[in-house]
């Protein structure tokens, strides 16, 4: 079995004097390598929209004509994400208490309006899928190599401030979905994009003790596709190309 992987570093929001500016100003200018926001974070309850994409080369196998056909994704980080969206009965708590995380490996990159569909609060649009709200993605499902959905949600309703549980922004783990059909991949790029999507509110940055500052914390985490390489006959290969670029569909 083979491997191609992408790894992204940690990356960290919180509110300092009752703002977000100051980690939007880090994560703007580079602090956090790899990581973007999609979005401007406001000074009340706002929608935070976290992203970080790569590309993996595999021109190697694009000069000999192979494709590389995925059996399975694996995610490898050392710590759970964590995040504070305020305590139940905060009167500046944020509107939601769950976060979402996408790994997603893609044959092509996914531009600004696919994010935004991604990015929704009640109908999020991944690569290959339409909603029930009609909305459909750019791309279509043989686009989505493989991927994985992840929601965490919040128990500070089930602490007091000063907590253990509180004071370590511990989030469970509440859903998780494999995408993907693990399409073969005959082209010369494969994108990677992470995507971590939740609600905060940075009114309660100025009040104590810490578990009533909001933020988000993300792991360092490396995201794999498992599996083979393959030397296709010439017209096998022709038509993936053509499924991986949306030329057509076999």
């Amino acid at each position: 079995m083979e491997q191609i992987s992408a790894s992204t570093q940690l990356c960290r929001v919180d509110a300092q004097a009752g703002s977000f500016d100051a980690a939007e100003n880090l994560i703007n200018n580079g602090a956090y390598t790899g990581w973007e926001l999609h979005n401007a974070l406001g000074a009340i309850p706002t929608q935070v929209m976290l992203y970080n994409k790569q590309t993996i080369s595999l021109q190697g196998l694009v000069a000999g004509e192979q494709q590389f056909i995925s059996a399975s994704l694996r995610v490898e980080q050392a710590e759970p994400l964590r995040c504070n969206m305020g305590m139940n009965k905060d009167a500046n708590a944020a509107p939601y208490g769950f976060v979402r995380e996408y790994h997603l490996f893609t044959t092509e990159e996914l531009n600004d309006d696919d994010l935004t569909q991604i990015f929704n609060l009640t109908n999020p649009t991944l690569p290959g899928m339409v909603t029930t709200a009609g909305t459909a993605s750019r791309l279509n499902e043989n686009q989505l190599i493989y991927g994985i959905a992840r929601e965490y949600n919040s128990i500070m309703n089930m602490a007091s401030p000063g907590s253990t549980f509180s004071e370590d922004w511990r989030v469970v783990p509440s859903f998780e979905n494999v995408l993907g059909n693990g399409y073969p991949v005959a082209q010369s790029l494969v994108h990677y994009t992470r995507l971590i999507y939740c609600w905060m509110n940075p009114t309660t940055a100025t009040t104590t003790p810490s578990s009533t500052v909001q933020g988000l914390d993300v792991p360092a985490a490396r995201a794999s596709l498992i599996g083979v390489i393959d030397k296709p006959n010439f017209q096998e290969y022709l038509a993936t190309l053509a499924n991986n670029e949306a030329i057509g569909s076999w």
